[in-house]
């Protein structure tokens, strides 16, 4: 049988086999017989050019049958589910035909081919013979049908077996069930039943996106429930317990519980419930979360490595109207939550290994996405010294630390001692903290790692390869690019030790040939190896290098006594760490120890460049009180530099740029006696630090603005109402908005693009993966001509897949009519042949085409060559009589 794809170019046939009778007659010249034979060859050749330019197709009708099984593997599928799923699918290819071909689909949040079909496949028995690593914390059914629609074969009868509780929280089912009845393919549906009994859970918690001091709200609390009974309910605000009460749970309804509350302290406020049962089936959905914003007046946050020598910008900043929190470093937030309720953050001479390199993230996401202000006052732990080169935190400030201008500044030299640690994973932390250290230097200081071991890229079985080794080049050498130092590090695999004696000699050796004003050693161990002789502990003494030591599980007490005798007697630090975790905070703070040279404590008279935003007031060519020490440091490209030190070098003292959407300041001198002891007794300090204080506060116009956030599975949804002073809603608004994940990752950061859904309403939609807090930035320039930043956070505070114990019957019946399958299909039923009968279409214009092309040249010959056929017959009687002979 023959179909076209493009029926329409037959209509010529009639045509032109007419004017090919019509034309052949007229070739007087040549004979009947050749005539008859060009117009059968024409009306040949017109006839396959129709027919290839018609798309011919050679139509195969077969009744084999291909049937994909999709399996839904994710959380809300109890494993006695998937048991009972594998059994039915093993029951249904007993009855396979040798000519059907099955195949199996695995899926969670995205889909994978199991089996690809195929005869006779042997597709997994048990559990444990699943080879398909899928994400099980989103039910894709969409994503399944979709694959396995583009995977079945159009060659044979085609048909999906769909084997799932319907509970989808990713995609849409329904368009890929169109998508198959579009294709014939029906979907046949085996539901798996969720087991579940007893379960409570909270299915959210609402509060309003922004409130006023004072203002009297509601917390709701959704709580779902299989069965009636009690339970107890609990509210947390900001982690602290404000309510606890016995409820009553109905499981006809949606049980709703209302908590008044009235906030008294601005910021951003996190609402935690809890709901507890005794005999619950499934504790991972019984709480829930939620976020408010109370307006109030901006807030600061001010910390500093020694309060009490605070206490003179703490005070002028109160004085100045400004609500300013004075902590220590430990209380640095954790969470971008925490640090929501804050409009600035300045930092007071506070190191680096004072935080994790998640809060610097975090501090870096706040600044960038949701406009929080930061300011770094100098200090001996500050800047470079502090060891924030290379971290989240020099990316926002609007100074860097390496420096590279003309001026000569003195430089450190590092050396590391590796010795391996008795620990789980010990040289892979031996080379994580070797990284950290290395982060901490500038190019131009000096690094060096000793260790026992192999050399680097020796064949480290064989023992005549092991020895005391520097990493790479002998003797520190110029940190450089740091990328090779890096490569160099992930192969370095430190040994056992037999003694200090020879490192520390090799130590000492290499930096008395270093050119470096600060000369440092960092050894790690477990105090196995024997000690230095007292000569040579001396000799390193006298010559200025200064050691630091960290002890990690010894073997005995008076080894970790010898490594704290041997700190102390070279000026360094003992450290005594209980855990791993906490190497890699003190190798950077040790390895700041070089970078001291960045510390210039000669008084100057700073010099007002030029005019700026954030110190109105202030003149260029003003000369400002002396200060008796700065850290020095270099300008960002793009940074306003309105204070400097003057003189040759010119440092920046007072800097500040715009980060994203938050302002950020550095001050390379400090605002308290250590170096701005002149500065505390003058009359415009608090003018100043107010200044520069209020400049760096978050910008919000929130007042005409209401956001309100909601999680519905797994996808979050952003509404702002936008009301005007005279009540009208303010239509035609451009919002830019931007999802921070729970991970804090720049890379992670999403755009979210709201569109307007009704008068003064905005709506912005968007996917959420991982478990955890998001917080959301909204931009919108406003006819004013500000720019309204608005914030808000929700959270998912457990998987969607436990939202629910029930099989969703409605869905998985609806995939099955659409379509044209069946519900609750049996194995046995899998392989009928109740499917109509598949087509094969085989494309044959190309053969069509090419046959026209050849008999071409046999059309030309007949009208264009004359042929004799009596000297042809005389040519072939001499060649036959000629082969006889």
């Amino acid at each position: 049988m023959i179909s076209f794809a493009q029926p329409w170019p037959l209509l010529l046939l009639p045509l032109l086999l007419g004017w090919t009778l019509w034309h052949v007659p007229r070739l007087q010249a040549l004979s009947p017989g050749r005539r008859a034979a060009i117009a059968t060859l024409r009306c040949s050749i017109f006839a396959l050019l129709i027919l290839a330019v018609a798309e011919a197709r050679l139509v195969r009708v077969q009744d084999d049958l291909s049937v994909f099984f999709a399996l839904d593997w994710s959380d809300s599928v109890p494993e006695e589910q998937r048991e009972l799923a594998l059994e039915f699918i093993q029951e249904a290819l007993d009855r396979m035909a040798p000519d059907d071909r099955a195949g199996l689909i695995i899926f969670g949040r995205d889909p994978s081919i199991e089996r690809a079909p195929q005869a006779l496949p042997e597709l997994p028995a048990e559990l444990a013979d699943v080879q398909s690593d899928v994400s099980a914390g989103r039910t894709n059914i969409a994503g399944a049908l979709r694959l396995a629609l583009a995977a079945l074969p159009e060659s044979s009868g085609r048909r999906i077996v769909l084997l799932s509780d319907g509970n989808q929280n990713f995609g849409e089912a329904a368009e890929a069930a169109r998508l198959a009845q579009d294709g014939g393919v029906p979907i046949d549906v085996f539901p798996l039943r969720q087991v579940a009994e007893n379960d409570v859970r909270i299915s959210r918690v609402d509060v309003p996106g922004n409130v006023y001091l004072e203002q009297p709200f509601d917390v709701r609390v959704f709580v779902d429930s299989d069965h009636d009974g009690e339970a107890t309910l609990r509210l947390y605000e900001d982690e602290r317990p404000i309510r606890e009460q016995r409820v009553e749970l109905q499981s006809d309804l949606r049980n709703v519980f209302f908590i008044p509350r009235q906030l008294t302290a601005p910021g951003f406020h996190r609402y935690r419930a809890e709901v507890e049962v005794a005999g619950d089936a499934n504790p991972n959905n019984n709480t829930a979360q939620a976020f408010t914003s109370a307006r109030g007046e901006p807030r600061v946050l001010l910390v500093d490595s020694e309060a009490q020598l605070a206490s003179d910008l703490y005070r002028a900043l109160r004085r100045e109207q400004i609500d300013v929190e004075l902590r220590e470093p430990e209380g640095i937030p954790m969470s971008l939550a925490e640090l929501q309720s804050y409009d600035s953050v300045i930092l007071s001479n506070v190191a680096a290994a004072a935080m994790s390199r998640g809060q610097m993230e975090m501090i870096e996401r706040g600044v960038h996405d949701l406009g929080i202000g930061f300011i770094m006052l100098g200090g001996p732990d500050s800047f470079g010294p502090g060891g924030y080169q290379d971290t989240p935190i020099e990316r926002l400030l609007p100074v860097r630390m390496d420096i590279s201008h003309r001026r000569v500044l003195p430089n450190g030299a590092l050396t590391i001692v590796l010795h391996t640690c008795e620990i789980a994973d010990g040289n892979a932390w031996a080379r994580d903290i070797s990284e950290a250290a290395l982060d901490v230097l500038s190019s131009r200081d000096y690094f060096g790692l000793l260790y026992y071991g192999p050399l680097v890229g020796a064949d480290p079985s064989q023992y005549s390869n092991y020895g005391y080794n520097w990493l790479g080049e002998p003797d520190p050498q110029p940190v450089g690019d740091k990328s090779v130092w890096r490569n160099l590090i992930k192969s370095v695999n430190p040994g056992d030790m037999p003694d200090f004696d020879t490192t520390l000699q090799m130590a000492y050796d290499g930096l008395s040939r270093t050119h470096a004003a600060l000369k440092h050693v960092i050894i790690i161990s477990d105090g196995d190896p024997a000690p230095p002789n007292p000569r040579l502990a001396q000799a390193i003494y006298d010559a200025g290098i200064s050691i630091s030591t960290i002890v990690i599980a010894p073997h005995h007490p008076q080894n970790a006594t010898m490594m704290q005798t041997l700190a102390n007697q070279h000026g360094g630090r003992f450290y005594y760490p209980t855990s791993p975790s906490q190497l890699p905070q003190i190798f950077i703070r040790e390895a700041t120890v070089v970078r001291r040279s960045m510390i210039d404590e000669t008084p100057f008279a700073p010099l007002v460049d030029a005019p700026s935003e954030a110190m109105p007031g202030f003149s260029p060519g003003q000369t400002l009180p002396t200060l008796s020490g700065h850290v020095v440091t270099e300008a960002q490209p793009g940074a306003q530099v309105p204070i400097a030190t003057g003189g040759e070098g010119n440092d920046p003292v007072f800097a500040h740029w715009r980060y994203g959407l938050g302002h950020t300041a550095a001050f390379t001198s400090d605002a308290k006696a250590r170096w701005a002891s002149q500065w505390l007794g003058w009359d415009q300090y608090a003018r100043f630090w107010s200044q520069v204080v209020r400049w760096s506060l978050r910008n919000s116009a929130e007042r005409n603005f209401r956001v309100t956030t909601q999680m519905n599975g797994a996808e979050g949804l952003i509404t702002v109402d936008a009301i005007g002073d005279d009540s009208q809603f303010i239509n035609f608004l451009d919002f830019q908005g931007r999802l921070i994940p729970p991970s804090y990752d720049a890379d992670e950061v999403r755009p979210i693009t709201f569109r307007q859904t009704a008068p003064g309403r905005y709506e912005g939609r968007f996917e959420v993966d991982d478990i955890g807090s998001y917080m959301v930035s909204i931009a919108a320039d406003t006819a004013s001509g500000e720019t309204a930043l608005l914030t808000a956070g929700l959270s998912l505070s457990y998987s969607p897949e436990f939202q629910t114990n029930q099989t969703n019957t409605q869905l998985l019946t609806q995939l099955a009519d659409v379509t044209g399958g069946r519900m609750n299909v049996g194995p046995r039923g899998v392989f009928d042949r109740g499917l109509r009968s598949s087509r094969s279409l085989t494309p044959i214009w190309p053969w069509l085409l090419s046959a026209a092309l050849l008999l071409l040249p046999l059309d030309i010959f007949l009208r264009r060559v004359m042929v004799d056929w009596a000297d042809v017959r005389r040519f072939a009687r001499a060649g036959s009589a000629w082969l006889s002979s």
